[in-house]
């Protein structure tokens, strides 16, 4: 039997999809039969992060409500080796299903993968809170700003609140002339407010903003810095004791 790992963030725009994407491929380049449900229906994005935008059908609407066989909501490229991807609806947000149905099919796609990796929606609504409840591992993604570590304090609380015993945390965005100038925070300062594990840091470049806007996941090209960076991710999700290089910012003495 797999495992459920839930994605999320407390605000909309920190990178949640984009991290998702990535670390999903890097899974599967590691060996393991991973699926990729995006769960944020009405707003889908994450078959845009995987390229597969064109090749959506079913929905996880349509397998939960068993309007379809949940193999025929599956769509899965040559590309990507070991992973699946189930998308969302882009059109049925109004539909009422009882969540019910939904962890029906999470378990169903956990007997038949290692790993079930789910973008969840932004924010701590109902979809959100029900998927925290059956997951093996969480992931919360924030940006090294006061605002994002205040949200993802508080849904680190709400994930340990609900039972979820093994809480990581990506920050996504750091930029490291900011760190040296002293404007954005390092990683020790932000890990001193916030008591949660430390999983990864995503530095932010030009080349990794261009894959993301291109459609392109940076582990699919070889030349990009951080594709090592979420090699690791997925390593130290697999139980591997990789550290976390971390950059400091500059003190200057006299």
């Amino acid at each position: 039997m797999g495992k459920i790992i839930v994605v999320a963030s407390g605000k909309g725009g920190v990178g949640k999809t984009t991290v998702t994407a990535n670390i999903s491929i890097a899974l599967a380049a590691e060996g393991n039969s991973v699926v990729a449900v995006d769960t944020d229906l009405g707003l889908r994005n994450l078959d845009l992060a995987l390229g597969l935008e064109n090749s959506v059908i079913y929905d996880i609407v349509d397998a939960a409500l068993e309007n379809c066989r949940v193999r025929e909501a599956i769509i899965k490229d040559e590309k990507y080796g070991k992973l699946a991807f189930m998308p969302a609806s882009q059109f049925k947000d109004d539909i009422s299903v009882e969540f019910s149905k939904y962890e029906k099919l999470f378990f169903e796609l956990k007997d038949k993968y290692d790993y079930v990796v789910v973008d969840c929606p932004a924010g701590i609504g109902d979809m959100v809170k029900g998927i925290i409840k059956i997951s093996d591992m969480a992931i919360i993604v924030a940006n090294p700003d006061p605002y994002s570590l205040r949200d993802a304090d508080k849904l680190a609380y709400i994930m340990e609140e609900t039972g979820v015993t093994d809480i990581r945390l990506i920050i996504n965005r750091m930029r490291k002339n900011m760190i040296f100038k002293g404007v954005m925070p390092d990683i020790r300062s932000i890990m001193e407010t916030l008591a949660v594990r430390l999983l990864g840091v995503v530095y932010e470049d030009e080349k990794f903003v261009e894959c993301s806007i291109m459609g392109i996941p940076v582990v699919m090209d070889s030349k990009n810095k951080q594709k090592k960076v979420f090699t690791e991710i997925a390593q130290r999700i697999d139980g591997s004791n990789i550290p976390i290089k971390e950059i400091r910012k500059k003190r200057f003495f006299k």
